[in-house]
């Protein structure tokens, strides 16, 4: 299945900051619906200014991208859980990555849904009109859940699709505990070079809520042009893997427009060879990076292992290694998991993150 990228995060430093912001804040938890006199029999022109203010003030920090103010006019992770709230977060990353300014325009229709106990308000914003549900505590409003950010496409400066092709759970972690390793590709349909700074995802529950938010244990593809693809993997550390739908797997890549005449964007370092077999892949191997270039370049080797018709079946990289101007360095390709080689017919290899240095 081929999906449309519509959302894409910050680094995941940026997430655990914002986290831990925002238990700094603190805030009242949701526990259950609103208490009778809490939910108003009709709303009048000061319960919508006040909704009106919520709103504006969540917009505010998205656009400005300041996850601590949206945090605590909306919601806070006692409310959310930390699953969700990181989901959260990497939503406000979304619309900052692709360089689009959020903003709330007015309070359209607003209704009580008295079976729900919440309020349902209409927002036009940058993003279209969004529907949302707000709760009162305390003579306080708040958003019931995250309001929907997903971007148009019309609005964002780049199209990028990507599908899963395969996933397998690996116990190199400890004898107890183990990852969920989710492959696929992201392939650049747009018109613009694509810089890819970093790689997350989640599972959604059945309720839409996250069940567990992955990162990429290994280094992006920092550049590539319209038409070509690349291969991503995001790793899920979860108690219970079981429970992971793979169907409700959502990837979220940080991304940026490039500038076409970027010289970082051309690749000086080659690695030799280019091609293991399965079996070298499993016992790991010596590589040899060549760099072109007079000056010296930090890069890395990333083996892609294939299976059939040149299915991605694993991604796996070498220790990052700085190779001098004109020169060369050895480095090891760490031994692949049992797990990633099942199945698997070649290993690719290329040399990727390189960066020139002065």
């Amino acid at each position: 299945m081929i999906h449309s990228l519509r959302r894409h995060p910050i680094l995941s430093l940026l997430v655990f900051a914002a986290v831990a912001a925002a238990l700094a804040l603190g805030g009242c938890v949701l526990r259950g619906g609103l208490e009778a006199d809490e939910l108003p029999s009709s709303l009048n022109d000061k319960h919508r200014e006040e909704i009106g203010d919520v709103a504006r003030d969540f917009f505010d920090g998205v656009g400005h991208f300041d996850p601590q103010l949206a945090s605590f006019v909306t919601l806070t992770p006692g409310e959310l859980g930390i699953e969700e709230f990181k989901r959260f977060v990497m939503n406000i990353g979304a619309l900052q990555s692709a360089e689009v300014l959020v903003e709330f325009g007015a309070l359209e229709e607003t209704s009580i849904d008295v079976e729900r106990e919440v309020v349902r308000a209409t927002l036009s914003t940058t993003l279209g009109d969004l529907g949302v549900d707000l709760v009162r505590r305390e003579g306080r409003w708040r958003f019931a859940s995250l309001p929907d950010l997903t971007m148009p496409d019309a609005v964002t400066p780049y199209h990028v699709n990507w599908s899963v092709t395969h996933s397998y759970v690996t116990h190199s972690y400890g004898p107890s505990e183990g990852s969920l390793v989710v492959v696929g590709t992201l392939d650049n349909v747009g018109d613009v070079t694509v810089l890819e700074l970093g790689l997350g995802g989640y599972i959604l529950g059945e309720d839409g809520r996250s069940l567990s938010t992955g990162t990429s244990p290994v280094l992006t593809h920092p550049f590539f042009r319209s038409g070509e693809s690349t291969v991503f993997r995001v790793d899920f550390m979860h108690g219970d893997l079981s429970a992971l739908d793979l169907s409700r797997f959502v990837l979220i890549p940080n991304l940026r427009v490039a500038h076409e005449d970027d010289e970082s964007a051309e690749t000086h370092v080659s690695v030799v060879p280019q091609r293991l077999t399965t079996t070298e892949a499993g016992t790991g191997r010596e590589l040899t990076l060549t760099n072109s270039d007079d000056r010296a370049s930090s890069a890395a080797v990333f083996a892609v292992i294939r299976g059939a018709g040149g299915r991605p079946l694993s991604l796996y990289q070498s220790p990052v290694q700085v190779i001098p101007g004109n020169g060369s360095r050895r480095v090891a390709l760490p031994p692949a998991d049992a797990a990633a080689i099942e199945g698997a017919v070649e290993v690719t290899l290329e040399a990727r993150g390189s960066e020139r240095l002065e």
